[in-house]
Parts: C-alpha cells; structure tokens; sequence
C-alpha cells in the first residue's frame, strides 16, 4: 500500500501533497472497512492512499455499490462527532447478472418456448455475440426462431440468432449440448437488460434438478451465458449460470370423475 505525498516516488500517491497522518489503516472484517487512528489533516493538504484491491465476481446486490469515506468517529449517534462524509460511486464489474431461463412447458419432448434474460455490463461489438449454452442432451432445432421481448432504449437494430451442436464438459465427462448464439443484426448490442424467447424442444427423457453443491448455478441442470469479443473464446464480461428445470414426463390419463346425485346436492351443483 502507498499513503506518501507524490514527491515520495514510488511510495506517493498521484495527486498527494502531503502523507497520512498516521500511516497505514488496520482492516475491520466485520464492518469490511479500512480504519485509520486518530490524527490532524490539514485543509491545505491532499491526502491520498493506494492499495491492492480484488474485484468482486459481480456488483453487489444487497448493498450500496460505493465507497463510504468518513472523518470522525462514525460509530457515534452524536453528528457533532461525524465531521465529514463522501459517498464513492464504484464502478460496475464487468459480469452477466440477472440470468434466467423460463420454459413454457416442462414435460418430456414438448416444443417449448424458452424465455431467457441476461443483463450485459459490457456492450458487445459487431463482430461479437452472446452465448447461451443448454444443459446435457438437449436436441438440436433444425433453425434458431427468437422473439425479442425487451431490450435497452439504446439498442435500435434486431436481436438475430443462430443454433449449434456445441459439449458440455462437466464432472461426468463431455456431452452433447446446444449452443444458443445471438447477435445483433447490424451493429454492436449495447450493455443493459435483455429479454427474447426462443423456441425449441425439451429432451426426449426426464431429467431431474435436484440441488448441487457441486454445479455453478446450485441445481444439476445449468444454463450458461458467456459474453464474447468475437472470436468465441475472449469473454467481455465474467460468464453468468441460471438454474435449469426438471424435464417430466407427461400424464398418462386424466378425467373428471362423475358425480352421483347425492354428491352433487350436497356439494350444491347445478346440471350446468
């Protein structure tokens, strides 16, 4: 970590004209923040300091994206003790949020409509597409049919979409899987959220989606979104995974049973 004045070199901080006061802060786990001693700072000075920092899979969800930097004793109810405050707005990691996959129909071998979603933190250029890959043995349309149901206010083209044989290496070895590519029909596709329809059949067999622990998504079915640069291998944004859905088979045989006319009196039914 860096806290010097920028005449310091190597050990300043750009901007710096003076160093912290006292030194290097001591790390609160429980409250994830960075806390320095008490010390005087001048208004004529500017502080500055550096550090290390991993970025995070994703922007937070369940708190504030910022940085809170406070002078005084912020653990006080008293504001007289709280000098000073600034809020940091943090950057937005550069990963997929918000993926889903929604089947219209989740019994064995029906044609279905795939309802998917996926927010992009990162605009994807002409050249580039993003990339939904299905779970293990799902058939393989003979053509990629899309609705497109929401896009940004920024996005003026046409969402397009192409379909393949593509693997899915998993812990049980590589199988067959399809790879969903959607591209834009001129132009780049804008960051933000999405949402379009696809159609296609679920598997011939049942599959069950119990929890895993050993799965990216939680289940043992898993969708998988990758945003690429256009050479299908560089990702523009962290790839994102949604819980897929248990495919069933199909009832054999079902009626309403007649009722006799003591039933119906009773439950007070009309002949209608």
């Amino acid at each position: 970590a860096r806290y010097g004045a920028a005449s310091a070199g190597s050990s300043g901080v750009t901007g710096a004209t003076a160093s912290l006061p006292s030194g290097l802060p001591t790390l609160n786990t429980a409250k994830t923040a960075l806390e320095w001693s008490s010390a005087s700072y001048l208004s004529s000075e500017t502080y500055g300091f550096a550090c290390q920092l991993k970025v995070p899979d994703k922007s937070p969800t369940t708190s504030v994206n910022a940085f809170f930097v406070e002078i005084g004793d912020w653990t006080s109810s008293d504001i007289a003790d709280r000098h000073e405050a600034l809020v940091v707005a943090a950057g937005t990691v550069q990963a997929l949020t918000n993926v889903s996959v929604d089947p219209s129909s989740v019994v064995v071998g029906e044609t279905i409509s795939l309802t998917m979603q996926a927010r992009l933190a990162t605009a994807i250029p002409a050249a580039g597409s993003l990339l939904v890959v299905s779970p293990s043995n799902y058939p393989l349309p003979s053509s990629c049919s899309l609705t497109t149901l929401t896009v940004p206010s920024t996005f003026t083209s046409t969402l397009t979409c192409t379909v393949a044989q593509g693997t899915l290496t998993s812990s049980a070895g590589t199988t067959d899987a399809i790879e969903f590519k959607i591209k834009s029909s001129s132009g780049t596709i804008p960051k933000g959220y999405y949402q379009f329809q696809i159609a296609t059949k679920n598997p011939t067999s049942t599959k069950t989606n119990a929890v895993s622990g050993t799965t990216t998504c939680g289940y043992e079915q898993c969708w998988s979104f990758f945003s690429l640069y256009g050479d299908d291998t560089t990702s523009l944004d962290v790839k994102a995974s949604a819980a897929g859905y248990a495919v069933l088979a199909a009832m054999g045989h079902a009626a309403l049973a007649p009722l006799s006319e003591k039933q119906r009196i009773s439950l007070k039914q009309t002949r209608r």
